[in-house]
């Protein structure tokens, strides 16, 4: 089944059809939520109340977005809850994708990706995950409920200054590189 007949099935309360969405969107889910809440454990905490909220809410899911920016929007609110009701801070493991260590250099970029995505926002650093994963930027305004793309193209070009900042680049207040430079 393609994604439109499984949600459509998933609608009518079948509940194969809707194993199949889980099986298709858990992994986005899992790191969409890891980007906002940081720590793999409590990223699948999420998950899990993700798809107990999409299996509540899929009979009343109208089709006006895309399926796929439906489950991203009630992962990324599920995610700010989390955060809202912990607020502890935990060291986060290195994201899968930053753990090809065959070089130093590669070391290198993967530790100040993670010390830039780190500093930020949760909300732009989920942002940033849904970009590198093919949403447009009305999709991402989409997911966040903003009126405009125009938000979210700014917030990410002040995102990627921030990353190069701390990649490197820190100066102190005088223009000077933070590592003594």
């Amino acid at each position: 089944m393609n994604a439109m007949d499984c949600v459509e099935a998933a609608r009518g309360g079948d509940r194969e059809a809707l194993g199949e969405l889980v099986q298709q969107h858990h992994a986005y889910v899992v790191q969409l939520a890891r980007s906002v809440v940081g720590n793999p454990d409590d990223a699948e905490d999420v998950a899990q109340e993700v798809w107990v909220s999409v299996m509540q809410a899929i009979g009343r899911f109208r089709g006006d977005s895309s399926f796929r920016t439906w489950l991203y929007r009630i992962t990324v609110n599920k995610a700010l809850n989390f955060i809202g009701r912990e607020r502890r801070a935990e060291l986060c493991e290195l994201p899968e994708e930053l753990t090809d260590f065959r070089t130093p250099e590669r070391f290198a970029e993967a530790l100040d990706a993670f010390r830039a995505m780190e500093r930020m926002p949760p909300i732009v650093a989920a942002a940033i995950r849904l970009r590198e994963w093919g949403l447009t930027a009305g999709e991402i305004a989409e997911v966040f409920g903003l009126n405009t793309p125009t938000t979210v193209r700014t917030q990410m070009s002040k995102a990627r200054a921030e990353a190069a900042r701390w990649a490197g680049i820190v100066e102190d207040g005088e223009g000077r590189n933070d590592s003594g430079g």
